[in-house]
């Protein structure tokens, strides 16, 4: 069975899940697939940011991965969480980390292997049962100058888009910061401002990722801005993402999803350096209509 096949059983099994379910258990394919990553050479790097339009990439409308990610899949029985993966350390399973859960989303860490030095992961898992959405990351901290992760993206269908309507949708956002050989967890919570009005060439999105916390370090963050972008006749749409505090730019990267548009599912991505180290954000969220 191909990729594509099973993402569309998987999102059907999520509708049949609890409606308020945002860290329980998603089932079948989560995320999968090639080819179907943001732009940039690794897949995972921001869009120039010159480039005030950046451009979704084919075969995108079900399911997109971005980074390392290949594939996503869940044993809702066993509680397994399972990412493949380009580099090494990276393929395999991940088990529940309730400790680390953030509101709306579940966390996952990669299992220890036989090596010591295996890189470990995090992984967080954000799901809007009722609309068949799902949105994610995961990342490890930097070890031999290297570091790995990705997102991940999935809905059961193509929505029916609203006409002549604005709308606000609101959610929360979860994200793994790594900054050189560490790794931070932050979260906050997510603004989208849509509007579908009929005098618009296209339908447009704009919005925030707003009181952000570093838990890690108990500090307090600027917003991410997320620069007005168009959103798609199915409903995708990719932007620049701004880091007002480390005035870093990066892309964020949708889909909505269900009856109305009612909720948004996208990812963030933001690199630069702070204090002469490497530092990457990736996040996700998973907002719904007001």
């Amino acid at each position: 069975m191909n990729k594509m096949v099973l993402t569309l059983v998987c999102c059907a099994a999520l509708v049949a899940c609890s409606d308020s379910d945002t860290t329980g258990n998603p089932a079948g394919l989560i995320g999968g697939g090639t080819g179907a990553t943001p732009p940039g050479d690794n897949g995972d790097a921001p869009p120039d940011e010159n480039d005030a339009d950046p451009e979704l990439p084919e075969g995108n409308d079900l399911v997109r991965v971005g980074g390392a990610v290949t594939e996503v899949t869940f044993d809702p029985d066993a509680g397994i969480l399972n990412i493949q993966g380009e580099p090494f350390d990276f393929e395999g399973d991940f088990t529940r980390s309730e400790a680390d859960d953030r509101p709306g989303f579940a966390a996952y860490r990669s299992t220890t292997g036989v090596d010591p030095s295996e890189r470990q992961y995090l992984a967080f898992l954000g799901v809007d049962a009722t609309n068949a959405l799902v949105a994610g990351v995961v990342a490890t901290p930097y070890r031999l100058r290297t570091e790995f992760g990705g997102t991940f993206l999935s809905r059961g269908a193509v929505p029916e888009l609203p006409t002549n309507i604005q709308m606000t949708h609101d959610g929360d956002y979860a994200a793994v910061r790594t900054l050189d050989n560490l790794q931070h967890v932050i979260q906050g919570d997510a603004r989208l401002l849509l509007d579908f009005r009929d005098d618009r060439d296209a339908p447009s999105i704009e919005g925030v990722i707003r009181n952000r916390q570093n838990l890690t370090t108990s500090e307090a963050l600027d917003q991410i801005t997320l620069i007005f972008t168009e959103i798609d006749e199915n409903g995708n749409f990719i932007g620049q993402a701004w880091d007002e505090e480390e005035d870093f730019t990066g892309f964020y990267d949708g889909m909505i999803a269900g009856d109305g548009a009612a909720a948004t599912g996208g990812v963030v991505v933001i690199r630069g350096v702070i204090d002469n180290a490497e530092h990457i954000e990736r996040g996700a969220f998973i907002a719904r209509r007001q």
